[in-house]
C-alpha cells in the first residue's frame, strides 16, 4: 500500500494495518488541532462578579465566537494549506 493515499484502496481492516502513517503526518494532525480557537466577546463590567452562576441576577452569559489562529503552525514554518490537507 505505498504511494500516494487513496480511500478506495483501503477495503477491509488488513488493508488500513498496512498504511503507513508517518511522525510527519501524526505532527501535522496536531498542528492542525490548534487552529480553531473560540473567545469570549461578551462585554462585563469592571466590577463585574466571575463568581456569579447563571440564573443569578446580574449574571452574564458569554458570547462564543469561533476564529482561526495560525500562530503555533507558523511557529513551525507551516502555511495553513500545507496543515490542512
Amino acid at each position: 500500500m505505498r504511494g500516494e493515499f487513496s480511500v478506495e484502496k483501503v477495503r477491509t481492516r488488513e488493508d488500513y494495518e498496512a498504511l503507513i502513517y508517518t511522525d510527519k503526518q501524526i505532527f501535522r494532525e496536531l498542528l492542525a488541532g490548534t487552529i480553531a480557537k473560540q473567545r469570549d466577546i461578551a462585554v462585563y463590567p469592571n466590577e463585574y462578579s466571575w463568581e456569579l452562576q447563571e440564573g443569578d441576577e446580574g449574571h452574564i452569559a458569554p458570547i462564543l465566537e469561533d476564529y482561526e489562529d495560525l500562530t503555533v503552525i507558523e511557529r513551525f514554518g507551516f502555511t495553513k494549506e500545507e496543515v490542512v490537507r
